[in-house]
Formats: C-alpha cells, structure tokens, sequence
C-alpha cells in the first residue's frame, strides 16, 4: 500500500510504501534533502508536516524536540505514512543542495593512523568533479564489501578523498579496509550526505568535538574555516581513552601554530601522562573554557555516547540546539557489529 505526498517546492508527487520512511521514499526518487544518522538521532532531516499523518519511529528528543513537535515539525527518516499528505523541505539556510554524484574511485594510499584507525585516500576516475560542503559525508562501497558511510577528512577543493577508517570487529567493510585493502584497489564512493557541514557565514566561536575517527569531518570543517580566512575563535577537542588513541597531533599542532585563532586540545580520558593531560571528561573542559554559548557552532563527530552527552550538556547550558551540529557514529542495525554512519 502506497500514500501519496506533496512536496511543497517540488513537481511532482512522492508515492510512500507503508514499510518505509518518508526520508527512504524521497531519496528513492531523487529529491533532494539533507539527513545524516538515518536513526533519528542526528536531527539533520526534519521537513514540517503541513498535512497528513505519520507514526514517528524512537528517536533522540535532542533531534526532535517538542518545540519542533509543536511547529510540525517531524524526523522524515524515522517518519512512516499513516496516510498521505503535504511535506515541506527546511530552507536553504538549513539544507546545502549539492547534486548527489557516483564516482567509481582507485585506492592511492593506505596508512596506519592507530591500531584501530586507517587513513585511506580514493583518487576519482570518473563520475564528474565531485563536490561537498566540509563535514559531510559519503557511502563508500569497496569491492565484494557492504556499503558504509564514511566523512571526508579533505576540504571540498582538494582532489583526492581522504577517509579515516576504524576497525570493528566483525564489521565487514571495515576489517576489509583496514587489513585486506591494497593500493589500486576500486571502491565506489555516492553522496555526499549529511547536515554536519561548516556554516561559512557564522562568526562566532567554532567548537569542535570529535572521538576516534570522528576527528575526520572536523578535520576537513577546520581546515576549511582556516583556509577562507576565518577569523573567530576555533578550538578542537580530541577525546580519546589513552594517548595511544590520539592521531595526527603533529599536523593539528602545526595549524595551531600557524593560525592564532586555532587552538587543538587532547582531553584524555585516563590517567597516562596525567601531568601533560587534563584528566576529565570533554563536557567538562568545553564548559570550563567560559564560553558565550549564545553566539557558538558546535560541530561533534564520534561515537553515539559521546556525542549525544555533549549535546544534552550544552543544551543544558544555554546553547540553542540549532547551534549544534553533529554526526554521531553509529553500528548498523540490520548487520552486528558494522559501522554505519561515518566511522
């Protein structure tokens, strides 16, 4: 059974099977709209509801708040058609609408980044010049493997792909990246996706929070920021377990260094090298930095957990949650212990 939808600025109707999301059906047929987790978790796909009902999925109240319940708003990836209806699409101002590209790609590097996490760059061999707003990510496919979506760590204007990927245990796509993939190799790279993207024209304080191979989207929001000529505040914190879960502190010390606005923070979860180390959870060391929260960006990438703890305490604290932008990590349902979402 199918319940037929008007999408407010777009020509044509949108047929919505009963077993799918509204999200599903309109990537189905090529309409363009932002969303990142597919789990109702990020908040990066809400459309108001003009007419119609659906039945809403379980989702984070942090995604769909209950002011945005009151304003129609609902979570179209967690959204199922009790009946047809009228969907409008959020403004320009919260969607970027790049044209959705397949490239098929050549593995040109491998590199160990931890013993976890590995730095794989895809050279583009056809499929147009491929273009994504910082912080975005794409479904990469590697040969005989499961799609699983991963963040560019490159800015837009780079040529080569840049993607860091971790290892976990059973996870087909990335223990084949990680130990079986070789230089010259294909994968198929589709997108790109995501609402965790860099708002050029905020200016305001940039805080950046990323956990294991989450630090790739905001390595590429950071790099970009700095490369436009930036010039507010801009502070990265790491967190990590132990210091030998910290990666590519060279290259962030050397942006420190050349950027006075740039300041890279590791925030260590353990006791190791405590003297060197605040010692504490990320929360509390974005919080004891004594920000404004009224004119921040927040961008968080990394595993669920950390994400969403940051969330709930910011919002806590005064930050609107239209100022946080995030792309939490999660493991796909349908396949244990497979990433899904960029990881």
């Amino acid at each position: 059974m199918t319940h037929r939808f008007t999408i407010t600025d777009w020509p044509e109707f949108v047929d919505v099977y009963s077993n799918e999301t509204i999200l599903d059906a309109l990537l189905r047929v090529g309409v363009p709209i932002s969303h990142g987790c597919r789990s109702g978790t990020c908040g990066a796909c809400k459309a108001r509801l003009v007419s119609g009902n659906v039945e809403l999925g379980s989702h984070s109240i942090y995604a769909l708040t209950e002011r945005d319940h009151t304003d129609g708003l609902v979570l179209t990836c967690r959204a199922f058609p009790v009946s047809g209806g009228t969907i409008t699409r959020l403004g320009s101002g919260e969607v970027v609408g790049h044209p959705l590209f397949r490239l098929e790609c050549e593995v040109g590097e491998i590199t160990a980044l931890t013993d976890e996490i590995h730095r794989i760059r895809l050279r583009v061999v056809t499929g147009g010049r491929f273009a994504f707003s910082a912080g975005q990510f794409v479904s990469v496919t590697f040969a005989g493997q499961p799609p699983r979506d991963y963040s560019m760590a490159n800015r837009p204007s780079d040529p080569v792909l840049e993607f860091h990927i971790r290892r976990v245990n059973g996870g087909a796509s990335s223990v084949h990246a990680t130990t079986e993939l070789s230089v010259g190799d294909s994968a198929r790279v589709d997108g790109p996706y995501g609402a965790c993207w860099l708002r050029e024209s905020h200016t305001g304080a940039i805080i950046a929070v990323a956990g294991g191979s989450g630090l790739a989207p905001m390595k590429s929001i950071i790099e970009t920021a700095l490369a436009k000529g930036m010039r507010q505040l801009i502070k990265l914190y790491v967190a990590a377990p132990s210091e030998c879960d910290l990666y590519m502190e060279d290259h962030f010390r050397e942006l420190e260094r050349r950027f006075e606005n740039f300041t890279f923070l590791p925030v260590l979860q353990s006791s190791d090298r405590i003297t060197k180390r605040r010692v504490c959870t990320v929360h509390d060391v974005v919080l004891a930095d004594g920000y404004d929260f009224t004119e921040v960006k927040v961008y968080a990438a990394g595993p669920p957990e950390l994400v969403d703890g940051l969330t709930r305490t910011l919002i806590a604290h005064g930050v609107r949650p239209t100022d946080i932008h995030t792309e939490p990590f999660h493991v796909a349902a349908a396949e244990p212990m497979l990433e899904e979402g960029t990881d």
